[in-house]
Order: C-alpha cells, then structure tokens, then sequence
C-alpha cells in the first residue's frame, strides 16, 4: 500500500479505484509537489474527486426514493447527462474514458486523449522522481548531521 502523501506516483487508473478521502489526500499532495504552471495533473485529480463523491453521494441515497434518477456532470468540459445507473459504473477511470469514447467518434490511433495521458503519466513520473530524490537528499543530510552529533558525544572533552 502506498501512503497518501507518495500519490504522485500513483497512475491514474489505479487513482480511480481510491476513496474519495484518499483522492482528496491525493490532490494536497499533489498541490504541494506539483510546479505552479502545471495545473493539469491536479484538474486530473479534482475531476476525479468530483466523480468519486457523485457516485458515493449516489451510493448513499440509492434506498431513498427521492434521488436524482439523472445527474449532470462536468467532464473535461463536457457536460454529461448521466443516468443513475451508468453512474453507478463510474467508479473507474477506464469506465470513464471508454463512455467519453462512445459519446465521440471511434478515435484514430494516438488520439489527443491518449496523448494528453501519457504527457500526465510522464509529468507524474516526473515528480515522483524528484520527490524520491529530494527524500534521499533528506535522509543523507540527516544521517551525516546524525553521525556529526554521534562523532562529538564519543570524543573526549579537553578542559
């Protein structure tokens, strides 16, 4: 299991199958790593998140009578007019992409979508690498103050 705070690593399709509490957890990661400019991998995320609460929000109300049976959502800047049960469905990020695939054209090989997901995996690769680096900067900066600290208690003091 990886922690929260290590989220940027994660891909996106395994994103998908997080707790709404975890992507939340993901996306402060996220907004803490992630260089201003690029804005796209926490979009990504925030997305996301607003799918994962419709359908818990969904999960939740399923034994009421009065629930929305078709809720209108924001994907990427396409307004989808969801049924309940489709809804339901949409727990996973392949799920999401195979329904934006039938509501388009059957997409040509190396469509913007998949480019756009790779240039995501490639920036979230990126800044795992330099989070993994800045931890083994850490841990070797603190284990050389550790061994400065251990060095001056062994040695004798001259009065």
């Amino acid at each position: 299991k990886k922690k929260d705070s290590e989220a940027t690593a994660i891909p996106l399709t395994e994103i998908g199958k997080f707790s709404s509490k975890r992507i939340i957890r993901a996306v402060a990661a996220v907004k803490l790593s992630v260089v201003k400019e690029d804005k796209s991998v926490l979009k990504d995320l925030v997305d996301l998140l607003e799918i994962r609460k419709a359908v818990e929000t969904v999960h939740n109300t399923s034994r009421v009578r009065a629930h929305p049976s078709r809720i209108i959502m924001k994907i990427e800047g396409m307004e989808m007019n969801v049924t309940f049960k489709k809804l339901k469905k949409m727990v996973h990020v392949q799920t999401l992409e195979k329904m934006k695939k039938n509501l388009e054209q059957p997409p040509p090989e190396n469509t913007l979508e998949q480019v756009a997901l790779s240039t995501i995996t490639a920036r979230i690769e990126e800044i795992e690498n330099k989070l993994t680096q800045k931890r083994v900067e850490e841990a070797a900066k603190r284990k050389a103050e550790q061994k400065l600290i251990n060095a001056r208690a062994k040695k004798p003091r001259k009065d």
